[in-house]
């Protein structure tokens, strides 16, 4: 009988859902100049939920259907907060 070691591990593929923080920072990363885990870990979830909005969105404006107005307005918050120019015209 063997016996296994409690090693913290990454999760079967981790880059198709959110991290929790104590997973997060087992990612190797690149250092980032004065900014805390939980910094990094905030910018993470605000990319993350980027991607998967503007996923969304465009699937809704694939199949012609409106997007949800809470979908918009987190899209909208989501990119002023980043800086980002939108990509979709509501």
């Amino acid at each position: 009988m063997k016996t296994m070691n409690k090693e913290k591990r990454l999760p079967k593929n981790f880059w198709k859902k959110k991290l929790k923080i104590e997973e997060f920072d087992l990612i190797p990363k690149l250092p980032v100049d004065n900014e805390t885990l939980q910094q990094q870990y905030n910018h993470y979830l605000l990319n993350k939920d980027y991607f998967i909005l503007k996923k969304r969105i465009s699937n809704k404006f694939r199949r012609n259907e409106e997007p949800s107005k809470t979908d918009k307005d987190r899209y909208k918050k989501i990119c002023k907060e980043l800086k980002l120019t939108q990509s979709f015209i509501f």
